[in-house]
């Protein structure tokens, strides 16, 4: 529920501070004094598009509203990954050059999560443009809220989703095979050169560098053997005599200062690493092996790797992944009806899965379908509508696959002029249409998470007894939820716990909460001018004492 609303300078409102009751609320004025405008304010903090204007264009301003909500919608904010906690603040900040910021809780967020939590917040109803009522595809909605269908409809999107991705993987794979039919020859050819190929078996690098070896293996030879004649030579200096040489004359050192020790060590490290590389050369060059068969058949596997890398435009690894892909290919084209059999047993499960669904979905929506109508009817007599009868017509087919099931709903109303039915998207009176909407919102009042039910003078068509009706109604509903309701009837305004009077003045409109004096004056203006001022005050007492 909302607990209080401030606004400053947006709107006309110079500057307002507005406590709810958590039950029974109303809000009444002249007309055009900004009553709906109140309604906007309260849009903008459920994301909703509203042009707010700024009172004075050089300052900003502000709305915020202060909530207190339950387990349930605090819980329903963590799924949506909101984590938060009471009071829920949320402040939107209107800025002079038109843009604006919004915060809950101090934390900046996006307008779109703002519109989810918004829906947890309000449910807002108006005479004709907000009837949600009037729109077929909301009446499933109300049936589904009061079943508590939200997990098994999931599950029906979820099984859904799993079949239109098996359809569409079913027309791929048919529409692959046709054309792989129609292709089979070359895919046979393709198949026969990379298999022969023998592509799984190459090793690139280890092949080039084979090449490279044997290609050249008379200059290698010739290169290492020059290098080992370095180690030991008759003619030049060798390295071996030289490592002697410098041993003789540091071991002469040594004799004479144990400083040299270090350098004779040092010594013996480069006379063994010069062993070993002697040796390692000389294994390299025995290995340095020249055949001519090798060298012919290494080249012709290069050759034709070169050739096929040309040919299909790809690297050695893409080509054996092309090699896996026509296999694979071939197989679906020799074995068609495996490969598409197994496709439709998956979506033939899937079915079954979704007509299971579906079918506890209609189960479920036509029992409560029947709790519906009881309710609903019982309230409407309540309303003053005792000849009228509400009827929830559900047709199931499984040719036609909603969202939500295979059950089209729709609400009709039965009365004396239409003793068949008619529905509700047809009735014109708007006083026929707000009093059905405020029966179907009391058949929710248990199922529906939202705890404040916000009514913009949907009371327009209805006085008398039928107003008090109304007005009982909403006292009622009150006891479960927040109600504020803006209205013109005074037999309305007398049921609210708290009566909040807009008014217009000379720049600005004012809203403020009113009581004792000024609440009988206000409810005696609403009972009409015909009337004297003791008359009216007189009646509008008897009504804040029933």
């Amino acid at each position: 529920m909302i607990k209080q609303l401030i606004l400053e300078n947006v709107s006309f409102i110079d500057n307002a501070s507005i406590e709810f009751s958590p039950k029974f609320n109303v809000i009444t004025g002249e007309t055009g004094a900004g009553k709906t405008m109140l309604v906007s304010t309260l849009l903008t903090l459920t994301g909703e598009r509203v042009e707010i204007e700024l009172l004075d264009k050089t300052k900003t301003g502000s709305i915020v509203g202060i909530f207190e909500l339950s387990d349930a919608i605090l819980e329903e904010l963590r799924s949506i990954e909101i984590d938060a906690e009471n009071p829920v603040i949320i402040r939107r900040s209107f800025r002079k050059d038109g843009r604006s910021s919004t915060y809950l809780n101090d934390v900046p967020v996006s307008g779109q999560i703002l519109k989810k939590v918004g829906a947890l917040l309000f449910d807002i109803h108006g005479q004709h443009e907000h009837q949600l009522l009037l729109k077929r595809e909301y009446h499933i909605k109300v049936i589904d809220i009061m079943a508590g269908n939200d997990e098994l409809i999931s599950e029906f999107k979820a099984i859904h989703s799993e079949f239109r991705a098996l359809s569409e993987k079913l027309e791929d794979a048919t529409k692959k095979m046709e054309e792989a039919q129609r292709e089979r020859e070359m895919l046979e050819y393709t198949d026969r050169e990379l298999s022969e190929a023998g592509l799984n078996g190459i090793n690139e690098d280890e092949l080039v560098n084979s090449l490279r070896e044997m290609e050249s293996s008379e200059e290698i030879k010739e290169s290492i053997s020059m290098a080992l004649a370095l180690f030991s030579s008759d003619e030049n200096p060798s390295l071996n005599g030289f490592l002697a040489s410098l041993k003789k004359h540091l071991s002469e050192t040594a004799k004479r200062t144990k400083r040299a020790d270090v350098l004779l060590n040092q010594l013996s490290d480069i006379t063994s690493l010069s062993t070993d590389l002697e040796r390692d050369l000389e294994s390299l060059s025995e290995s340095i092996v020249y055949d001519e068969e090798i060298l012919a058949s290494s080249r012709k596997v290069y050759d034709n790797l070169e050739r096929l890398k040309k040919k299909y435009r790809c690297d050695l690894n893409e080509l054996q992944l092309l090699a896996e892909k026509t296999k694979d290919q071939l197989k679906m084209i020799e074995n068609p009806s495996l490969t598409l059999s197994l496709i439709k047993e998956s979506m033939n499960e899937a079915l079954q899965r979704l007509s299971e669904t579906a079918a506890k979905l209609h189960e479920r929506r036509t029992r409560v379908s029947s709790i519906f109508e009881k309710r609903v009817n019982k309230t409407l007599k309540n309303l003053n509508m005792a000849d009228s009868e509400v009827r929830v017509r559900i047709d199931y087919s499984e040719d036609t696959v909603f969202d939500n099931g295979y059950d089209s709903l729709e609400i009709y109303l039965s009365n004396r002029f239409s003793p068949e039915g008619m529905p509700l998207r047809k009735i014109a009176s708007g006083g026929e249409i707000s009093r059905v909407m405020l029966a179907v919102k009391s058949a929710l009042n248990e199922s529906d998470p939202v705890g404040t039910m916000i009514f913009d003078e949907i009371d327009q068509g209805i006085s008398g007894e039928t107003a008090v009706m109304v007005a009982d109604s909403m006292s009622s509903a009150s006891k479960n939820r927040q109600i504020i309701a803006i209205t013109h009837l005074p037999q309305i305004a007398a049921k609210g716990e708290r009566h909040i009077l807009v008014q217009k003045k000379k720049k600005s409109i004012s809203a403020e909460v009113i009581e004792n004096n000024d609440r009988v004056k206000e409810i005696g203006r609403l009972l009409g001018s015909s009337l004297s001022p003791e008359t009216a005050e007189k009646h509008a007492r008897a009504l804040l004492d029933k």
